[in-house]
């Protein structure tokens, strides 16, 4: 089920996604100060073809 699956983490912060590979990606999005903005992000890096459709982007929270 999720064999072709991969979770990436993004950082708010400095607007950077680590990738399940552990490269490193800045991603620039508007709109950050909104509660669905981690939906934005993973739409950005799809269209950007760095992560896939079935892939998460989760917010790295310190």
């Amino acid at each position: 089920m999720f064999e072709d699956t991969a979770f990436h983490i993004f950082d708010k912060s400095t607007s950077t996604l680590t990738l399940f590979t552990g490269e490193i990606k800045q991603i620039d999005v508007n709109h950050l100060d909104k509660p669905d903005y981690l939906s934005a992000v993973k739409q950005k890096a799809i269209s950007s073809g760095l992560i896939g459709e079935c892939d998460f982007v989760c917010e790295w929270d310190v």
